[in-house]
């Protein structure tokens, strides 16, 4: 399948890749501390007041493996939604994947020295709704067995949740915080479907209303009838009366 790179996902992956380069070089070549500053943690966000990390943190890469899979996972599925959806609605989802993310995870106290770097719980939200719209769309699981993308998705959500419940320390914390990801972009659509179903049916209801007052005018309107040029019918008529003989009874 060919990869079409929409505008939205084109200039977010540049970002997270200047992002990646500023971050390591600042740090590592003059000493900066741009990462604990980005991220996002419990401690600096609620104590230290940086609240812009509910922000940054996306944009941010642990590593170059990290940095190459989330932008090829971003690219390939991303791209899709943005043509299905187009960009202000895929902006929007991303928006609130990641904020919802974001607060769950410091509110929940995950975020206690382990920081949420990258936009891989973001991206999870994406395979979510991946999964949901394309569910019949054939994907190659570890590029070798052909598989459904609904499937796909399951599978994805299966093993971050059994490795959040069953590994230690930080990759617990990582896989809960994908997991969560997944989550929060199920319950975007869920309720974005619930409202779309609303809002139909109150415009149907409305429509039906608007016809059944047109029919109660159009009804009252056949009671009413114009006569139009009876002057002379009725002067003919009198004429005609006063020929016949009256009667008595």
């Amino acid at each position: 399948m060919p990869i079409r790179l929409t505008k939205s996902v084109k200039i977010i992956s540049i970002l997270i890749f200047v992002f990646f380069l500023v971050q390591k070089t600042s740090d590592l070549y003059f000493g900066t501390q741009l990462y604990s500053l980005l991220s996002l943690e419990s401690e600096s966000f609620f104590h230290k007041h940086f609240y812009w990390q509910i922000l940054t943190y996306p944009f941010l890469s642990g590593d170059v493996s990290q940095l190459f899979f989330n932008l090829l996972m971003f690219v390939f599925v991303g791209s899709d939604l943005e043509l299905f959806w187009g960009s202000r609605s895929f902006l929007r989802y991303l928006f609130f994947c990641s904020i919802s993310l974001g607060l769950i995870y410091i509110l929940s106290g995950m975020g206690r020295g382990v920081p949420l770097v990258g936009i891989s719980g973001v991206l999870y939200g994406l395979f979510a709704a991946y999964g949901l719209i394309f569910g019949e769309r054939v994907l190659l699981f570890m590029l070798l067995f052909p598989i459904q993308a609904k499937y796909f998705a399951l599978i994805l959500a299966a093993i971050q949740l059994l490795t959040a419940l069953f590994s230690p320390g930080a990759s617990a914390v990582t896989s809960f915080a994908h997991f969560l990801g997944m989550g929060v972009g199920a319950f975007y659509l869920w309720g974005l479907a619930k409202w779309q179903i609303s809002r139909r049916n109150s415009s149907r209801s409305f429509v039906n209303q608007l016809k059944k007052l047109t029919k109660k005018k159009r009804k009252s309107g056949k009671h009413l009838k114009l006569v139009v040029n009876r002057l002379d019918e009725i002067d003919q008529a009198d004429q005609d009366s006063d020929e016949t003989p009256k009667t008595w009874h």
